[in-house]
């Protein structure tokens, strides 16, 4: 259950410091090294957040997860050799207008509860919102970065 969070400001395309953040045992991706992740989260669904001066980077994972937003241009692309959809968009939402997002079900699999055995099948949302178009295409990077960890 992860998500990803906001935040805007100059482009990071030309740092070169990338760091690897992992969101417990369900993914990990690179970002600018100076990101950081947020006091928040769930755990039905696993949600949490990462953010930077650039951007915030907004997490979910769980049987549920939020669709894209209208004004987003969805494209199909793999993620850990998964099928997967990236999207990118102006949401127009005040000082961070700018956004990316990803979305992949994670592979189906069996687990107990209430004393029997039930499928499972995940889904992870990641939306990063941006202040400016080159923040987005770092935030795109972001999202392409993206390891799934099977459980």
């Amino acid at each position: 259950m992860l998500l990803t969070t906001i935040l805007g400001c100059a482009s990071t395309l030309n740092r070169t410091a990338w760091i690897r953040l992992g969101a417990g045992d369900v993914f990990s991706f690179y970002a600018p090294a100076d990101t950081r992740q947020l006091p928040v989260g769930g755990t039905d669904p696993y949600t949490g957040s990462f953010a930077n001066s650039q951007m915030r980077i907004d997490f979910d994972y769980g049987q549920w997860t939020a669709g894209f937003y209208p004004q987003e241009r969805v494209q199909e692309t793999r993620v850990s050799g998964m099928k997967a959809q990236i999207a990118v968009g102006e949401i127009g939402k005040g000082d961070f207008p700018y956004s990316a997002h990803l979305r992949v079900g994670t592979p189906c699999r069996s687990v107990k509860a209430e004393g029997r055995t039930k499928t499972r099948c995940d889904v992870l949302g990641i939306v990063i919102f941006c202040r400016t178009p080159a923040d987005r295409e770092d935030a795109t990077r972001v999202l392409r970065s993206v390891s799934i960890h099977r459980r």
